[in-house]
């Protein structure tokens, strides 16, 4: 009897610490900025679309006028992030790690009619907080 109690409250102390991680926390975040590769300035309306396995479905969110974006209240883990915007080759990012305190990624987008040569020149600047 007092085994049964014992694997009977092992397992529930696993679930709820294994369901503890996948709940949305306040203060994890990705942040960044979108500029254009050749002029470097800020880039409104561009789409972020966030996907993970631990959490179901996308999340989008669109830059400011400054090219700034904030998308949060995501649980922890690894994602994929994709920038999408008209005219523009969409870049796709993956195993992003997002942690607590959040994690800034900042990207430049090519048009689509440049080379490939100045699109493999891009630069990816990620910076945790």
């Amino acid at each position: 009897m007092k085994t049964s109690l014992l694997i009977c409250s092992l397992l529930l102390l696993n679930t709820i610490c294994f369901a503890s991680e996948k709940i949305a926390c306040t203060d994890c975040f990705f942040s960044g900025t979108v500029v254009d590769f050749i002029t470097r300035k800020p880039m409104a309306d561009v789409v972020i679309i966030a996907k993970s396995n631990v959490a179901a479905g996308e999340q989008k969110v669109v830059t400011d006028q400054q090219g700034q974006y904030k998308m949060q209240v995501l649980p922890t883990g690894i994602y994929s992030l994709r920038f999408e915007k008209e005219n523009y080759k969409s870049i796709e990012k993956k195993n992003i790690v997002l942690k607590k305190n959040g994690t800034k990624l900042n990207i430049e987008l090519s048009e689509d009619g440049e080379t490939e040569e100045d699109y493999h020149n891009m630069l990816l600047k990620i910076d945790f907080i």
